[in-house]
């Protein structure tokens, strides 16, 4: 009990600071700490805050001189250095010093900004209070309207209902959800949803084996190659194994095909290397693969460009060229593969296929 001597501070406290208090009181210490922050800038200022005074006075100025609310460090260079009134005024590294060492905290110090205040911007962000029946009312009606159960599909709901009923009470994300219940599922429990407890993806997707054995690696390029056939690329064994994926559907057996980057680490550095060490005993796919691999000359190199360029009548893109290169290699049931458009930029361009293009037509076509 309070002694006779000590003053009810309590009875005499001012209003807004109650219901700032009020605000507070379930809020966690950043919250507070942003509020004491807000507060403190707005006390007058002492002896030792003098340079704070001038350093704002300054950034008005400038503000109204430039018909803004909070100059950005390089305007206030530039008014400083040429304007009359800005002439003998704080240096943008003085203020940075006066205010710990950062522009937007003396931009927040200044009283007419409307975003200065930290308080209103993390009310903002979190957004008004909703009661406990009012996040079920608005969990059970947008069920009912879509039948989803997804937390994203919610929000795109949230926000349409907001914009067509703009004094409906409904929050427009899953915050208030996991504030009052804890998290998005306990909500929709609360809500008498029904939904499943494995989620959608897990019910469609089946489960990809990350470690499978060198026999199963083996045979799945084996396997892929038999029905791909040549060019045995990566890009056209990924398309393969969508396929069987697809296949696969929702079967409770694992998918037990390896994915490019499994291949690569077991055998070898590259896909190249994997390939002609799992196809070693098939010719066709060895010599196809070392042709794909094998190094030209620079006149190789120039040479191709240029029967593309004279294929198409023009310098080709990086695209025209791929397709041009695959055609030729097609009609020679892909036993020879012309160079490839990295080779070609590597060598003219320095890694720039304009500037390889530029480089060859100012060369010229190469002697047969």
């Amino acid at each position: 009990m309070a002694d006779a001597t000590t003053p009810d501070r309590t009875t005499h406290a001012h209003p807004l600071a109650r219901a700032v208090m009020r605000l507070l009181e379930y809020r966690d210490e950043a919250d507070l700490r942003f509020v004491f922050a807000a507060l403190a800038r707005r006390l007058p200022p002492s002896e030792d805050d003098s340079g704070r005074e001038s350093a704002l006075v300054a950034l008005e100025r400038c503000a109204n001189a430039l018909g803004v609310n909070s100059p950005s460090s390089r305007s206030y260079a530039t008014w400083r250095a040429t304007s009359p009134e800005g002439r003998g005024s704080p240096s943008v590294q003085q203020i940075r010093t006066l205010f710990d060492g950062s522009w937007n905290h003396a931009i927040e110090a200044l009283p007419n900004v409307p975003s200065s205040d930290p308080l209103v911007r993390r009310l903002a962000a979190i957004g008004p209070r909703y009661t406990a029946d009012e996040c079920l009312a608005a969990l059970t009606r947008w069920h009912q309207e879509t039948g989803e159960l997804n937390a994203v599909e919610y929000k795109a709901w949230a926000r349409r209902t907001r914009k067509a009923e703009p004094k409906a009470r409904i929050p427009a994300n899953c915050e208030p959800f996991g504030r009052r219940f804890g998290n998005w599922r306990a909500g929709l429990d609360a809500a008498g949803i029904d939904h499943p407890r494995t989620g959608r993806r897990a019910r469609t997707r089946p489960t990809r084996v990350t470690h499978p054995t060198r026999e199963e690696v083996v045979d799945s390029v084996r396997l892929a190659y038999e029905e791909i056939g040549e060019p045995f690329s990566e890009i056209r064994y990924v398309a393969w194994r969508d396929h069987r994926a697809v296949q696969h559907g929702a079967s409770p057996a694992p998918f037990r095909v390896p994915s490019p980057q499994i291949i690569t680490r077991t055998f070898g550095r590259s896909w190249g290397k994997a390939v002609t060490e799992i196809l070693g005993d098939q010719l066709k796919a060895v010599a196809a693969m070392r042709q794909r691999r094998a190094r030209f000359s620079p006149t190789d190199l120039a040479r191709a460009w240029w029967e593309c360029h004279q294929t198409l009548g023009r310098a080709p893109s990086v695209s025209e060229y791929e397709r041009w290169r695959h055609s030729e290699a097609q009609r020679t049931a892909f036993e020879c593969w012309p160079p490839s458009e990295s080779s070609i930029r590597q060598r003219f361009g320095h890694g720039s296929w304009p500037r390889a293009c530029e480089r060859l037509q100012q060369e010229g076509p190469v002697d047969a």
